[in-house]
């Protein structure tokens, strides 16, 4: 699949910036180090799924250097402007220009993905045009489609509501009629609020950035995630 890139879109992490619905109880520092453990175990399962991982990072002010330094071996570009859509949209014409006969697009707010669902996500980009990982919000974590389909299929980044429940449903509505071939993967969660968080601390992997900082300064959250799940 080495025709197949997965790209993930990232942010740096900037206090203030990110993770800024965690905040509070956490403070933006640690909201921000939240973002960097995800972003990082985000990378190390793409890595794992597929040769091909490349950043996409949001322009902002030393972002550039940031996503340099981080990881200096991975392929890198900043996004284009405009609202997600357009964002999604210029890195899928970017990628089929370069010859790719599909390609994917995951975000780094679900670290804690079951092992195995990017690599699934990326096989069934071999049997189906378009496919979609829908999260438990309404929105979705990997967006695929093969490059046949594509004329077609970009039309499933318009005019979506981005950030709200509506995402996933708005999205197969512009697909309905136009792209039949299009396949689901398992539905699983992003890490937004305090409460994702909570639910992340227990199926955070041992060893990965996430579960390596919830035992460190947030230990307190996985300590609370623990109390709930023993409750009656």
């Amino acid at each position: 699949m080495n025709n197949v890139p997965l790209i993930i879109f990232a942010k740096a992490p900037r206090p203030g910036r990110v993770k800024t619905r965690l905040c509070p109880p956490l403070t933006h520092g640690q909201a921000a180090a939240v973002h960097e453990a995800s972003l990082r175990d985000v990378v190390r399962l793409a890595r794992a799924a597929h040769g091909d991982v490349r950043l996409h990072y949001a322009d902002e002010p030393h972002s550039a250097e940031y996503f340099a330094r981080t990881f200096p071996d991975l392929d890198r570009s900043p996004q284009s402007d405009g609202d997600l859509g357009r964002r999604l949209e210029r890195a899928f014409d970017e990628a089929f220009a370069n010859g790719a006969s599909a390609a994917a697009i995951i975000g780094s707010d679900s670290p804690t993905l079951p092992a195995g669902t990017l690599s699934a996500g990326l096989d069934a980009l071999l049997r189906h045009d378009v496919v979609l990982g829908p999260t438990l919000d309404g929105g979705y974590y990997f967006i695929g489609s093969r490059r046949q389909a594509w004329p077609v299929a970009r039309r499933m980044l318009e005019g979506i509501p981005w950030s709200t429940d509506r995402v996933l449903r708005d999205t197969l509505a512009r697909l309905a009629g136009a792209v039949e071939d299009v396949e689901l993967l398992a539905a699983w969660y992003d890490i937004d609020r305090i409460d994702d968080l909570r639910v992340a601390a227990t199926h955070a992997e041992s060893g990965s950035h996430l579960a390596d900082l919830l035992a460190g300064r947030l230990g307190e959250l996985h300590a609370g995630a623990v109390a709930e799940e023993s409750r009656p």
